[in-house]
């Protein structure tokens, strides 16, 4: 017998976060994937639940790895992946500081985020590859260009990119003592790109940097990864996943500027892109999650054997229709006793007719005479 509770795992996580390790085990590849895959900035925009966490979080290179897909040697792109957590950058914001302030220290937040994730890729490509060679890759430039100054290796770089956020993160919830050195917006990044072309493999390389959940940018910092946006590099492109209506700014930090699509980058809208194919898309995505736990669930279980079809009778009895129309029969067994019309009809039939003439149940000679008629109900 099927374990109701290993079914429910499989399906009970509608959110990619509760499925942890299990999110790349269980993709199944959407017929949009591949536009995100390619050397281009795109904007991925979707309901809650439609599928944006887990086809960004499978482009990032741990999600290439899980999937089998990364070449180590010669990378077609790697994609690094951030999630926009509210309580920080909300932080960015208050009274205390212009505009302005909040921008270069916010400016100064993705530098340093960015670039830490990259530097994160860098020590795990170089672990997974021995005879990798990273030292034409100049970190002093990198570390500079932050604001840290001369770190010459890759693990001072990690260790100061650690120090100089907890640094801007206390200053920001304290306003209080010296001000961190502010590093230029997308100049680090750039610089840390440009040095990455010297990592093996890696010449044409192109980086995907990915934002989840844009939607929780204030409306000031939407316009700052605007601007990285609109003038990334040769080899950056920006994967940005969104709700519906959450991507409220399109400008940049020149308020005459904005992004524009087709120019600037791909739009892809979830519910277009699939589209008709939706029905064959969600049984794909159910499958495979079935196979995928064949153990746990006693044996190879078809959808269909899981959820068999019912037909709109079948599935309101299930539901218990037969109580919501007890005290109905039973006045129509006084009014018509036991041989009319609407007494023989299904409990379906009369529920449905009782919730269209609820209008009209101050008037209840309407409904009799409706239902002594000779016209089935349904």
């Amino acid at each position: 017998m099927t374990d109701a509770n290993a079914i429910h795992d499989l399906f009970g996580s509608f959110r990619a976060e509760w499925l942890r390790d299990d999110i790349y085990k269980l993709f199944s590849e959407p017929a949009y994937f591949a536009h995100l895959t390619g050397n281009k900035s795109c904007v991925l925009v979707g309901g809650r639940g439609s599928g944006k966490t887990t086809a960004l979080r499978c482009l990032s290179y741990e999600g290439q790895l899980a999937l089998g897909r990364q070449i180590w040697n010669s990378p077609s792109h790697v994609g690094v992946y951030y999630k926009v957590n509210t309580n920080i950058v909300t932080a960015f914001d208050g009274p205390e500081l212009s505009l302005e302030e909040w921008r270069r220290l916010f400016g100064h937040f993705l530098n340093l985020t960015v670039c830490e994730e990259l530097a994160k890729y860098v020590s795990w490509y170089i672990a997974k590859n021995e005879s990798c060679n990273a030292k034409d890759i100049s970190f002093e430039r990198v570390s500079m260009a932050l604001g840290l100054g001369r770190l010459e290796n890759l693990s001072d770089l990690i260790d100061g990119i650690a120090d100089a956020s907890a640094d801007l993160e206390l200053y920001i919830n304290n306003l209080g003592g010296d001000r961190p050195t502010i590093s230029q917006l997308q100049s680090p990044i750039t610089q840390f790109l440009l040095q990455l072309k010297n990592l093996d493999g890696h010449e044409g390389v192109g980086f995907h940097i990915i934002f989840d959940e844009y939607e929780n940018l204030l409306d000031y910092q939407q316009q700052v990864v605007n601007t990285l946006i609109k003038h990334s590099g040769d080899n950056c492109y920006f994967k940005i996943g969104v709700r519906e209506l959450g991507w409220r700014v399109h400008t940049t930090l020149n308020e005459n500027e904005s992004l524009i699509s087709p120019a600037d980058y791909e739009l892809i809208r979830i519910e277009d892109r699939i589209g008709a194919d939706f029905d064959k898309f969600a049984r794909s995505v159910c499958e495979s999650r079935l196979q995928s736990n064949e153990t746990t669930i006693g044996g190879h279980l078809a959808l269909d054997q899981l959820l068999p079809s019912l037909s709109t009778l079948e599935e309101a009895e299930r539901l218990g229709v037969g109580k919501r129309v007890v005290q109905l029969r039973e006045e129509i067994k006084e009014k018509q006793g036991g041989n009319g019309v609407a007494q023989s009809q299904h409990d379906f039939a009369l529920y449905v007719f009782s919730e269209l003439n609820r209008g009209m149940l101050t008037q209840p000679s309407l409904i009799w005479r409706r239902m002594q008629s000779e016209i089935p109900l349904l």
